[in-house]
């Protein structure tokens, strides 16, 4: 079975769409600590 190598124009793309969904999961991440942050810390105790 031969793997066809993939044009560097191809590699580009999949390393950018891996970076920005990287880039997205930290992002909500990010923003669910800060909510969950500040939910916490605004309970009474």
């Amino acid at each position: 079975l031969q793997v066809p190598i993939p044009p560097p124009d191809a590699m580009e793309t999949l390393v950018c769409a891996l970076g920005l969904d990287i880039g997205l999961v930290g992002f909500l991440v990010g923003i669910v600590l800060i909510i969950m942050g500040t939910y916490v810390s605004s309970v009474p105790r």
